[in-house]
């Protein structure tokens, strides 16, 4: 058998599977209409399948059979967010982080949520809870000092960058970020004064570390000419 027809039965295989699955848990429905994990499993199923109206009436049902579900509340936040209903979204996150506060994935999705709307100090207070739950969540981190923008939490942007990178050192996107901060190096004093203290050498560490990730990331090589072009180290900014 060849590597091609290997994948392809491969493929029928999961998707026999993946049919089988929803035969059996429709048929677990039928016999017990109230079995609350079928319709969750039936649900998570669906969603994954991109049939999210039918996903959504498995969900609706579990939470109509356990108000204290918040996995059913979160997978119906989910599911509104990406029908684009806003307001729906919203209640069902909070219900689900009321219920399950220590839950780091909810309060970390509820926090993208509230980010894509703009509502950035409650999405900060949701990266926050996210890492309360889970110290080692480096996204959260990453997350929530991508919002800490003022000057003012320079030292809180940095700190946060670099913990995202200690948890996961090939986070590429992290190091880049944090090269940029560092770059400009852009604060203020305790009198509320603007002044910039840069640090290029360990912009560059944290550029070049992009790079060897990701050889094509463009934005980690203008910033390294930028850095050169600055330094008058023309050279070393062709060569990059």
């Amino acid at each position: 058998m060849t590597k091609k027809s290997k994948k392809v039965s491969s493929a029928g295989k999961l998707k026999s599977v993946k049919k089988d699955a929803k035969v059996h848990l429709i048929q677990a429905i039928k016999i017990n209409p109230d079995f609350i994990d079928a319709h969750f499993e039936l649900g998570v199923l669906l969603k994954n399948e991109g049939d999210l109206k039918e996903a959504e009436k498995e969900f609706k049902t579990v939470v109509k059979l356990d108000k204290n579900n918040a996995d059913g509340y979160f997978h119906l936040a989910l599911i509104a967010d990406k029908l684009k209903k806003n307001k729906s979204a919203r209640d069902q996150f909070e219900k689900a982080v009321t219920l399950k506060f220590d839950n780091p994935e909810i309060q970390f999705k509820y926090g993208l949520f509230l980010r894509k709307n703009n509502k950035i100090e409650e999405a900060t207070e949701h990266f926050s809870k996210a890492i309360e739950a889970n110290q080692n969540f480096d996204k959260a981190y990453f997350e929530l000092a991508m919002l800490l923008k003022d000057p003012e939490d320079y030292d809180r942007a940095k700190k946060n960058y670099e913990t995202s990178i200690d948890i996961n050192p090939e986070f590429g996107e992290a190091s880049y970020y944090l090269g940029k901060l560092v770059m400009t190096g852009l604060q203020k004093d305790n009198d509320g004064t603007l002044f910039s203290k840069p640090e290029a050498d360990y912009a560059i560490s944290c550029f070049e570390r992009v790079l060897v990730k990701d050889i094509t990331h463009s934005k980690a090589y203008l910033r390294l000419g930028m850095i050169y072009f600055n330094r008058e180290d023309y050279k070393e900014s062709k060569n990059i």
